[in-house]
């Protein structure tokens, strides 16, 4: 049984299984594809902020649903088509406001691993990144922080959530060998940025 229930998101639903005809209407990446590409993204995004606000797991698995569909459908177009540029996929904007001040945070979710270190690799032990956690100063528009969820493979998979402001980083929290899912991560970084900029107002 579909866990994408609701109205809308059958809709968007019917709307990304059309999206997999794009591939034989355009052989190659044209500013039509990457107009109607951007809209689909964009209604997607907005539609998975809106399911992640309700904090219900049906919501969530509706979200992480809707999220898997546009990974299949941006596999099926593959990299004719989809610029390999484009390496992530927006899945959340919200906005925290905390001891007066409100911070927007950006998630996005890597199509594939993406090496941390630029020029870097997928070899055995490698640090990879898989999200994406951008935080805004709403007042200024400008970033401020990151968060990363990273994998390594030394030994063993090993998945942590780290934090990145400019000059230095450090571990959040461990996870180990099983990745975690998006919202344990998404509770971390709030939880973070609560300790980090005073007790949420909200």
């Amino acid at each position: 049984m579909s866990v994408i229930t609701t109205e809308k998101g059958q809709k968007l639903q019917e709307e990304i299984k059309e999206a997999y005809k794009w591939k034989d209407m355009f052989p190659t990446t044209n500013e039509e594809f990457m107009s109607l590409m951007s809209q689909l993204f964009i209604k997607c995004q907005e539609y998975t902020t809106a399911l992640s606000s309700l904090d219900t797991q049906e919501a969530q698995e509706e979200a992480d649903a809707i999220v898997n569909e546009l990974i299949a459908v941006r596999n099926h177009w593959g990299p004719n088509l989809f610029p390999p540029r484009i390496n992530a996929l927006a899945r959340e904007s919200m906005t925290l406001s905390l001891c007066g001040k409100d911070y927007r945070i950006d998630s996005a979710q890597y199509f594939e691993p993406v090496p941390y270190y630029e020029g870097g690799g997928n070899a055995p032990g490698e640090l990879m990144k898989l999200f994406r956690f951008s935080v805004y100063d709403v007042s200024t528009n400008e970033i401020i922080l990151r968060y990363f969820l990273e994998r390594s493979n030394i030994m063993k998979l090993y998945h942590v959530l780290c934090f990145a402001l400019p000059g230095s980083r450090g571990q959040i929290q461990p996870y180990g060998e099983i990745c975690p899912s998006y919202w344990q991560m998404r509770r971390d970084v709030i939880e973070n940025m609560n300790r980090r900029f005073g007790k949420n107002e909200n």
